[in-house]
């Protein structure tokens, strides 16, 4: 027995001629701190050969290691460990079989090239795992790992990912197998590339988007059932401070044709098993920005304060009366407080949807902003006293009624160059604007672009109700139109 052994800056190499052809390589002297610390080795040796360490501690840096064809180095990575209980034993001309406990491992600025076909760059800047069995059998098997650990730790997972199209960071992750409860401090994505860059690259229009969370945390988040089934399951999953980011140029071109997924179509189109119990967002900020075809002018809609929830979230296995539920409250335009309930059949083979809406009162002039540069209407006046909305939807159509009660309303049609279209401002408020509205009820009806997105279509089936409501358009001329001609589509 050999009861304590310390190396400084050692150099060590060797390789195992098996099957998986293992090699290890170790060039401590380009490191100053490190070491390699074994306590307690004994060694015996009869028909097969074994030997046994109570305890080993090293700082590992610059080295090298490859089996089954695979080769990973460390570069400028580094490694501070502690393992116990390490036993290697083999029989005679067979492959060496080894166990241990990590009790520890610290990692540190650990860099990864030439990932997947985009060629990424990963770069771990620490992370720290503790309490884990490691073998022979289960060091080159994450599923094998994953099942015979069953109280381990990650924390301070740390770093960034790069490719020439994606930027994304997260900080401070962290996972433990007791209870299975995932965090992280914060997350965030980006094109890789500026906006203007990105636009320069578009022959049609295509959203440039931009995301960032602080503390997330997922709850009985299941690793077992993702490995062996291909299931991702959890509880819930919170999310704090979210900012989301979407910009569009129209005076690219539109792509048309390409159908744009429902809520409940886009979790089927998920290419592995999803359940979740629900989804939050807390504190959340979104902002819509638009360059309009018509006007060449930018509006910008921000949407603060905001509040989603999402109950029942899956993508399979569903019951008869499965729904989606979407809830989101939020202050739009940071002035005026909204709220959006959404329920949507999972087995609805129409895509059947509830939808309900309701705005605060607010004085109409605030949404000049967006309104002035993407439509060329300003508001001159108007109060909005009630705005509430219920719709019956499907995939392609949707029908309900709004009630929008508002007094003293007068708007102001604009040139492109912002100078007042008097004559036909006269004509607008004169025969087609209503002034006030206490009373009288505006249809919906609504049938959608598929190949706009679902909020499109949201925000679309508001918008008719809007027009009817202060008699911009006749919805109920419309919808018996459609229902003679489509005697079947409406029930």
């Amino acid at each position: 027995m050999i009861s304590s052994l310390k190396m400084n800056q050692p150099q060590i190499d060797f390789s195992i001629n098996d099957s998986t052809k293992t090699s290890f390589s170790w060039n401590g002297s380009l490191n100053p701190s490190a070491f390699l610390e074994i306590k307690e080795i004994n060694s015996t040796q009869t028909t097969h050969s074994k030997t046994t360490i109570r305890e080993s501690r090293f700082h590992l840096s610059n080295f090298e290691f490859s089996s089954n064809g695979k080769i990973f180095s460390s570069k400028n990575g580094n490694i501070i460990a502690s393992l116990k209980n390490v036993e290697l034993k083999a029989e005679k001309g067979q492959t060496i079989e080894w166990n241990g406990f990590l009790e520890n491992l610290v990692a540190k600025n650990f860099i990864a090239d030439s990932i997947n076909k985009y060629k990424g760059t990963l770069i771990l800047n620490s992370a720290d795992i503790n309490n884990l069995n490691l073998s022979s059998a289960t060091v080159t098997d994450f599923k094998k790992l994953i099942a015979t650990n069953k109280d381990f730790k990650i924390r301070n997972f740390s770093g960034n990912y790069k490719d020439s199209i994606t930027i994304i960071k997260w900080a401070n992750a962290g996972f433990s197998r007791i209870g299975n409860n995932f965090s992280l401090d914060s997350f965030s994505y980006n094109p890789a590339i500026t906006r203007d860059s990105f636009l320069a690259q578009q022959n049609f229009q295509k959203d440039y988007i931009t995301f960032k969370t602080g503390a997330v945390s997922i709850q009985n988040l299941d690793p077992d059932l993702y490995l062996n089934e291909n299931i991702v399951k959890a509880s819930s999953i919170k999310i704090q401070n979210a900012t989301f980011t979407d910009y569009k140029d129209k005076q690219i071109p539109f792509n048309p044709g390409l159908v744009k997924p429902m809520p409940v179509d886009l979790l089927k189109k998920i290419p592995f098993h999803v359940s979740i119990e629900n989804a939050e967002i807390e504190n959340g900020n979104a902002e819509y920005t638009e360059t309009s075809a018509e006007t060449e002018a930018v509006g910008i809609i921000p949407v603060t304060r905001l509040k989603i929830l999402l109950k029942n979230i899956k993508n399979y296995n569903f019951l008869p009366t499965d729904t989606l539920h979407i809830d989101a409250t939020g202050f739009l335009l940071d002035t005026a407080w909204a709220h959006l309930n959404i329920r949507e059949s999972y087995n609805d083979v129409n895509g059947g949807f509830l939808l309900r809406f309701q705005l605060s009162p607010t004085d109409l002039k605030v949404i000049n902003a967006v309104l002035t540069p993407l439509a060329s209407v300003r508001i001159e006046s108007g109060m909005l006293d009630t705005l509430s909305v219920f719709v019956q939807g499907r995939e392609a159509m949707a029908t309900g009624e709004m009630k929008l009660f508002y007094h003293d309303l007068k708007i102001q049609l604009l040139k492109k160059d912002g100078r007042p279209k008097k004559f036909k401002s006269f004509l607008a408020n004169t025969f087609v604007i209503k002034k006030n509205n206490s009373s009288r009820t505006g249809q919906v009806f609504y049938i959608r672009n598929r190949d706009r997105s679902a909020i499109n279509y949201y925000v679309k089936i508001i918008g008719s109700g809007v027009a009817s409501s202060i008699g911009a358009k006749n919805n109920k001329k419309a919808l018996r139109k459609y229902r003679k001609n489509n005697p079947t589509a409406i029930k």
